[in-house]
């Protein structure tokens, strides 16, 4: 799987990693890895780009999503 995510709920952390192309082909399965996790659960969100080998202006976009999604951190 392309995206990896890890959620510590005692921390209060989200973390999601992107391995090889980050592109518009990723868009529904990053965005399952977070929909069910209230953004009040959260205090930080990290994206781990390091594997990531390619990545373009979806990509871009897919992590405002993310970012509105945990808004209220």
């Amino acid at each position: 799987m392309p995206v990896r995510h890890k959620f510590f709920p005692a921390e209060k952390t989200y973390g999601v990693l992107v391995l090889k192309n980050f592109n518009f082909y990723l868009h529904a399965n990053f965005r399952e890895t977070y929909r069910e996790i209230a953004p009040a659960e959260v205090s930080t969100v990290t994206a781990n780009l390091n594997r990531s080998t390619y990545m373009n202006s979806s990509a871009l976009g897919m992590l405002l999503l993310i970012d509105e999604h945990f808004a209220e951190i």
